[in-house]
């Protein structure tokens, strides 16, 4: 039975219709009846409870894949399913979980979507990553009996600020989340001063981290480094997660450092797929040769390019590990609020990214606190300004690695986060004990 969100929900999309038509016509994303109508749901065999994981796009959908290899390990018998809300998070998700779980389309949060699902898998736990919380889901949840878990929950303090102007919407939606496993103090502290009790809030630090291995061996860095014919001990910049609007000044940068250094090569990851063929141009119009990672092509042809396109998805996180030196995007603009910078520090590497980091305020605070990373300004020549801090590293390499030793044990210091969330809900008594284990008392 339909509710008066999805009305407003789908006068919304009504409005936007003409955008969407727009979007789905040059970019093949959804359309406006896709996006009101869902996908169709995969049903699920048997009789084991299901744990339903939901992470919005790429970077929710693959810190899951940590949390779902340990819950797996210690729940054996428990079915899972996972959902995602866009095309990159729905290709992440089926070659990393097809094979053993239900992998599902959820676009929007709609009532005629949920019950899809809900009636199609009939969880017994709903587990939501970082801080997407969807009315209809909740309400559906909570009519259904089943509770709701956010894990690795976070929230910027824009959002954080919203919550409290809007108090009253947040006892309204709060109260439909069982559990809270958050990333930091400050959002529990959010949570409490919005009614939550506090016996439902336990900070148990960032998944991501417990990720973010460092792998130099994995069988993917080798095949990057094969492809593009980079040796090991090359000076190679990546460039990860840029927004199109920091990518001319990376170039730039990019280019004045070739003056200095003939030699180093330049890894460019956009963030978000849309902008591949963006990025591509652009470095044809600027005449720099680089090698298509998605088509294998060297352009121009018969070119030997010191850029690689990683204009894929799912791979950034190998990609560090080619690198000297790290730039995270996000932080130029202002407005996306800056992107991850473990994985980075995971591999070793100095890293640097601009003011603009509100998104992972506490986490780059404290990277550069222990003495990983560093600010660029975002003011006046940035284009400049990034040289310079690039170049000093390629420069002095001493400093740079005493740098990413810095960093690198200040991810592993931070690591655990998995076990504590799951020993979390275990305590809360949404999860059993694991078979074989000790219970206190």
């Amino acid at each position: 039975m339909a509710h008066p969100l999805d009305a407003l929900y789908a006068l919304g999309l009504t409005a936007a219709s003409p955008w969407l038509a727009w979007r789905a016509f040059t970019r093949g994303r959804d359309g406006y009846l896709r996006l009101l109508a869902g996908y169709p749901c995969p049903p699920r065999s048997g009789a084991a409870p299901l744990a339903w994981f939901h992470g919005v796009s790429l970077g929710e959908v693959n810190l899951l894949a940590t949390v779902i290899r340990a819950f797996r390990a210690r729940h054996p018998d428990w079915q899972v399913g996972i959902t995602a809300s866009t095309p990159a998070g729905m290709a992440e998700a089926g070659r990393r979980f097809a094979g053993d779980s239900l992998v599902a389309c959820f676009c929007w949060d709609f009532t005629w979507q949920l019950e899809r699902v809900f009636t199609a898998w009939n969880p017994s736990l709903v587990i939501l990553a970082e801080s997407q919380l969807w009315p209809n889901w909740l309400r559906l949840a909570r009519k259904r009996g089943v509770p709701v878990a956010v894990i690795n929950g976070r929230m910027s303090p824009k959002s954080a600020a919203g919550w409290r102007k809007r108090a009253w919407l947040a006892r309204r939606i709060f109260p439909g989340v069982h559990s809270w496993a958050v990333q930091d103090p400050s959002m529990a502290d959010t949570l409490s001063a919005m009614g939550v009790d506090a016996n439902a809030i336990a900070v148990t630090g960032s998944v991501k981290f417990d990720g973010a291995k460092g792998d130099t061996g994995q069988p993917l860095l080798a095949a990057l480094r094969a492809q593009w014919g980079v040796s090991e001990g090359a000076p190679v910049w990546v460039a990860g997660s840029t927004q199109e609007q920091e990518e001319p000044l990376i170039l730039d940068a990019y280019l004045r450092l070739r003056k200095r250094f003939p030699e180093l090569r330049l890894v460019l990851v956009p963030r978000q797929p849309d902008n591949f063929e963006a990025s591509a141009r652009r470095l044809v119009e600027l005449g720099i040769p680089f090698l298509n990672r998605a088509t294998g092509a060297c352009i121009p042809a018969g070119s030997s390019p010191h850029v690689l396109l990683l204009n894929t998805t799912g791979e950034l996180g190998a990609a560090w590990g080619l690198g000297t030196v790290a730039f995270v995007g996000g932080s130029l603009d202002g407005k996306r609020g800056g992107q991850n910078p473990i994985e980075a520090a995971a591999f070793g590497l100095p890293v640097c990214f601009g003011p603009h980091v509100w998104n992972f305020q506490d986490i780059t605070r404290q990277l550069i606190g222990a003495g990983g990373a560093l600010w660029v300004a975002a003011q006046g020549d940035v284009a400049q300004h990034l040289a310079d801090c690039l170049g000093h590293w390629l420069e002095y390499p001493a400093e740079a690695q005493y740098l990413g030793r810095r960093g690198q044990e200040f991810v592993a210091r931070q690591q655990g986060a998995t076990d504590r969330t799951l020993d979390f809900l275990q305590a809360r008594g949404l999860i059993p004990p694991a078979p074989g284990a000790r219970v206190a008392g």
